[in-house]
């Protein structure tokens, strides 16, 4: 007779062997913690990677925060008006012949931190962003395609 019972040390299910002592055929066969108190989770690479986006997202926005708080949203803005100007420039010196791609790229981490900073100094959510980017992707696909 197998009957499912609750594991006294993680709370899963496990089954009562007639065998032996109840705790003992109870403990080697919880689903879940075997008999260590401990649970197994199963995770994924997708979703173990994206917990810890979610984390690093996290930190970046109180960092963001702080640095609102610090200096202002009027000297932020004006910061992120320069930081576009920076890239601006990098990319005219490049059509120029420049081999500036590291200034390049420096410029567009500069840019993307200081929008970030917008978004949140204008309340801006990620959802309504990426609603506009799906509309005007699909609007250029239809002008390349010539629709």
């Amino acid at each position: 007779m197998e009957d499912k019972y609750k594991c006294p040390y993680c709370g899963g299910t496990g089954k009562e062997l007639v065998s032996g002592p109840e705790w003992n055929d109870y403990y080697e066969t919880c689903e879940h913690c075997h008999g260590s108190g401990k649970k197994m989770i199963e995770i994924s690479l997708e979703d173990y990677e994206n917990v810890h986006k979610e984390k690093k997202q996290k930190e970046r926005e109180q960092v963001y925060l702080q640095a609102i708080e610090k200096w202002g949203k009027e000297l932020q803005i004006t910061l992120a008006i320069e930081e576009m100007s920076e890239l601006q420039k990098e990319l005219c010196k490049h059509l120029r012949g420049d081999r500036n791609r590291n200034a390049i790229l420096e410029e567009i981490a500069d840019v993307e931190i200081m929008i970030e900073q917008v978004k949140i100094m204008l309340n801006i959510d990620e959802l309504t962003i990426n609603e506009l980017k799906e509309y005007k992707i699909n609007r250029l696909k239809k002008r390349i395609e010539g629709r």
